[in-house]
């Protein structure tokens, strides 16, 4: 009779735990989404003061697909820089093992190369001219 009971209760445990999981990567693709997102935000917001930068380079004969590389590879030095801090705290005090940890840091990076290049597209689509001839009001 026990042993029936407790075949019950690994039964209810395990549904719970199976539908707990399918909630799980239902969510994963929208939470990637949102941080492709706020990294697109972020960097748009912090190199819009840089596009005067941007436009003179352009201006003076580099091509706009080196000045985009060059950009994207210092946010994503930033963004590695964070993943190499965040690294041993995840292990340290979250106690997560280092696979997992070199996972999470791997597809938060994949999502910040993605927010990084449409955050660059978005910022590189500028004349170089009419935005340096464009007077500061």
């Amino acid at each position: 009779r026990s042993i029936l009971m407790e075949d019950e209760n690994f039964i209810k445990t395990a549904e719970k735990l199976a539908e707990t999981v399918r909630q799980f990567t239902s969510f994963l693709l929208p939470f990637f989404l949102a941080v492709v997102c706020l990294v697109t935000l972020a960097i748009f917001l912090v190199l819009r003061g840089a596009r005067r930068d941007m436009a003179i380079a352009c201006s003076l004969g580099r091509p706009k697909g080196l000045v985009g590389a060059a950009q994207l590879l210092a946010a994503l030095a930033a963004e590695l820089a964070g993943c190499l801090l965040c690294l041993p705290v995840m292990i340290g005090l979250a106690r997560l093992p280092a696979g997992a940890s070199a996972s999470i840091c791997g597809a938060f990076l994949l999502c910040a190369l993605a927010g990084d290049l449409l955050g660059l597209w978005l910022l590189l689509r500028f004349d170089a001219i009419a935005l340096l001839t464009a007077s500061k009001e």
